[in-house]
């Protein structure tokens, strides 16, 4: 049951993200918040669901009809230039550990989540929206962490 309500509740998101760009941001944080692959154990555990976000935010930012231009000010290119010098040092390390291409992976995914935020939210009422995702992805996690607290006591 929950994975019907899940890949519902998806799948009625998907054609806002691609006709509006943020929805596409909405859409790939609350993935990334919430992690649903750990709440989802039938037909729908194995889907890699913010890759699917990704492609869709993609399409939606590529096709959007306002061609909006990215905003580049000093903070960005401090952001690019940490970037280029993450790559440098990942490259050239001495270490081959797992953990330093689980690092690099995840920061250069939230690198290239703020380059595609930075076109698409522009205005007051976005950054809300965007807030307001962050919040239903990590508020999952806090309402069955306390209904969990409540059933068992402990």
């Amino acid at each position: 049951m929950r994975d019907l309500v899940f890949v519902a509740c998806f799948l009625m998101m998907i054609p806002a993200a691609l006709q509006f760009s943020c929805a596409g941001v909405m859409l790939w944080i609350w993935i990334a918040l919430m992690s649903p692959a750990s709440y989802l154990f039938g037909f729908a555990r194995g889907y890699p669901y913010n890759k699917f976000a990704v492609v869709i935010t993609f399409l939606a930012v590529f096709f959007d009809k306002a061609r909006r231009k990215p905003y580049i000010d000093t903070h960005v290119v401090l952001l690019g230039l940490f970037l280029i010098q993450l790559s440098v040092s990942y490259y050239f390390a001495l270490s081959d550990t797992g953990r330093a291409d689980e690092l690099y992976d995840r920061i250069t995914k939230i690198i290239l989540l703020s380059a595609v935020m930075l076109p698409v939210v522009r205005d007051r009422f976005r950054i809300y929206c965007i807030v307001f995702a962050i919040c239903l992805g990590l508020g999952i996690h806090g309402t069955l962490e306390g209904l969990r607290y409540l059933s068992t006591g402990c």
